[in-house]
């Protein structure tokens, strides 16, 4: 991108630096040979092999988050995967953030903000994220819904985590691919903290900080038929096939409580984490809602 937008300036830099190779462990990942062995190695060389990755920030209007689009050339026989990652959802991540955390941005402003980020081409001059906002946290989330996208295509497909989840069984197979996305998403990231030096820790409490403030952001545009202001209400899906932001999290702390290499000092860090973001979110997103009605906005 050439726009100076925050995710220029800033958010791909970032994440190159908290996740350091994130690429590499996708485009090339037999070059991880001793690693390869790892029940959890998240990506298979095999669904790799001759296929191509494609990453494009666009600027599409929410409810857009993210999407992985997959084409064969005509020419060359081989596969593409673009990975459109929207820019007006990873600028709301920003400013919910900054919401959440008491930095001014009041919950008028936020809502006419989000009014502006429903078009596609959104009257902003400068989309850059608001002072106070903590960039580690921001980083995280966006990097989480990168490697969702990324996990549809590179990671090996996993055991069915919803044999304990009624679903129908038109949703099952959709439902557990997404699922399947989330977690693998989580572990790409966790085994890039896992090549930098320790103490680990808080950047593992950081990343599972940002799954948190990517599903309440994601939560934030969930249309008003189905929506909740606690993440844990939901039931398994949201519509006809989409893992709701309680199975969503349910299963992503399964796997993060239970990774190798999440320790309890780790697990302690997110608990101070989650205090700290988090109190309070449902009371702040309700009158949000209702600055949202007030000015006719809806999903």
């Amino acid at each position: 991108m050439n726009d100076g937008s925050f995710m220029n300036e800033w958010l791909l830099p970032r994440l190159d630096r908290m996740y350091p190779g994130l690429f590499d462990l996708i485009s090339d990942p037999a070059q991880w040979i001793g690693e390869l062995e790892q029940i959890w190695f998240p990506v298979s060389p095999e669904r790799v092999a001759n296929h191509f990755l494609h990453l494009v920030p666009v600027i599409a209007p929410l409810p857009f988050t993210a999407a992985v689009v997959h084409a064969k050339c005509v020419h060359c026989n081989r596969f593409h995967h673009v990975v459109h990652i929207g820019v007006n959802f990873m600028s709301l991540i920003s400013h919910l953030s900054a919401h959440l955390a008491g930095t001014g941005l009041s919950t008028e402003h936020l809502a006419d903000f989000i009014g502006e980020l429903r078009s596609p081409k959104p009257a902003w001059k400068d989309n850059d994220a608001p002072q106070g906002v903590d960039r580690d946290f921001v980083t995280a989330a966006v990097a989480w819904l990168l490697c969702h996208e990324l996990a549809h295509f590179a990671s090996p497909a996993g055991q069915d985590a919803l044999l304990d989840v009624v679903l129908p069984d038109y949703a099952r197979v959709l439902v557990a691919d997404e699922i399947n996305a989330d977690i693998r998403a989580l572990d790409m990231l966790i085994h890039r903290i896992d090549s930098r030096p320790a103490p680990r820790e808080q950047k593992l409490g950081t990343l599972l900080g940002g799954v948190a403030l990517a599903l309440r952001t994601w939560n934030l545009v969930i249309p008003k038929a189905y929506r909740h202001s606690n993440i844990l209400d939901y039931p398994p899906r949201v519509a006809a096939a989409t893992p709701s932001p309680s199975l969503r999290w349910k299963k992503i702390r399964e796997r993060w409580d239970n990774h190798p290499l999440v320790n309890q000092t780790a697990r302690q860090h997110f608990v101070v984490l989650e205090h700290r973001w988090f109190d309070g979110y449902e009371t702040k997103l309700n009158k949000l809602w209702e600055a949202m009605h007030d000015r006719n906005i809806s999903f």
